[in-house]
């Protein structure tokens, strides 16, 4: 299998790009590091239970499928650079070689008032040589 699919709560609010209340520059590291640990973490149980193969990759596309409260509002692009802790994350797991490996693909989004939550839905690239 060359796919792993990673289940994390919604990132701190911090960390979103719109956010603006910042007190202090350490509010924002602190959520940056507690997120990237989390996704570290939720990675190697994604690892241990989904078996993916060939790990490190060389290559891979990264697509965040959003379940968010239904009065949820905002661009896509916001959604996107909220989830860079969590790929440093899951580099620091061992999924990928680097984190600049990752082709993001437009995040999806979708209605869950109950369960908040993204999963991150790496699949791996087959890596080509040059001409």
């Amino acid at each position: 299998m060359h796919r792993l699919e990673i289940t994390l709560p919604l990132p701190p609010k911090e960390l979103h790009p719109n956010f603006r209340k910042h007190k202090h520059w350490g509010s924002r590291s602190r959520a940056t590091k507690k997120a990237r640990g989390d996704a570290y973490l939720a990675a190697l149980d994604a690892i241990a239970r989904q078996k993916p193969l060939g790990l490190p990759w060389g290559a891979a596309t990264v697509r965040g499928v959003f379940y968010l409260p239904p009065r949820w509002r905002g661009d896509k692009t916001n959604l996107q650079g909220w989830l860079k802790a969590y790929e440093d994350g899951v580099q620091d797991a061992g999924v990928v070689v680097n984190d600049e490996v990752f082709v993001p693909l437009p995040p999806e989004v979708n209605v869950d008032k109950a369960d908040p939550r993204v999963v991150l839905v790496v699949e791996r690239m087959i890596e080509t040589s040059g001409p």
